[in-house]
């Protein structure tokens, strides 16, 4: 009986350490069928940041955007970065921290549980014509993981694969 107890408790850790990314995204991404996108870096990128742009175009190309083009409709910031243990992602930071506010709630203090470290993606489409914001995707996780990795995941969380696509 101990033992089952054992492999019932592992069980319900494992299954919490695998919860899929948290995704928030605004417009639609739709916008971007058959019209170029480009990249729009800075040189203070850092290595991950410009590896999950490259994705980031590739998925949105495997969407059904456009090749590149010598002038895009869209330019894409992208940013990766890395999240400490018990630091949350806000939608608004000029809004109150209420419940509502958070696209990654900072994990609750527990007992011998520290927290774990996690990573985000943010993806903002922006309209060449214009500049303003087109579409926006921003995903999250807590989980032990290697960037590469978890960029993956979470840029296929943020723009899930076409039907018979990648």
């Amino acid at each position: 009986m101990h033992r089952l107890s054992l492999i019932f408790a592992c069980g319900l850790v494992l299954a919490g350490c695998a919860s899929p990314p948290l995704v928030v995204r605004g417009g639609s991404v739709d916008v971007v069928h058959g019209k170029p996108v480009a990249l729009l870096a800075s040189p203070a990128d850092s290595a991950e940041a410009s590896h999950a742009g490259a994705l980031v175009v590739e998925r949105l190309r495997g969407l059904g955007a456009g090749p590149a083009g010598a002038s895009p409709s869209y330019l894409l910031q992208v940013g990766f970065s890395a999240l400490p243990a018990k630091v949350g992602v806000t939608r608004d930071m000029t809004a109150p921290h209420g419940p509502d506010n958070w696209t990654s709630a900072p994990a609750k203090a527990r007992p011998l549980m520290p927290g774990r470290a996690g990573y985000a993606l943010t993806v903002v489409g922006l309209d060449a014509a214009t500049g303003l914001p087109a579409f926006s995707a921003t995903a999250t996780e807590h989980r032990r993981s290697t960037p590469d990795a978890a960029m993956q995941r979470l840029v296929n969380a943020a723009f899930p694969p076409a039907v018979g696509g990648s």
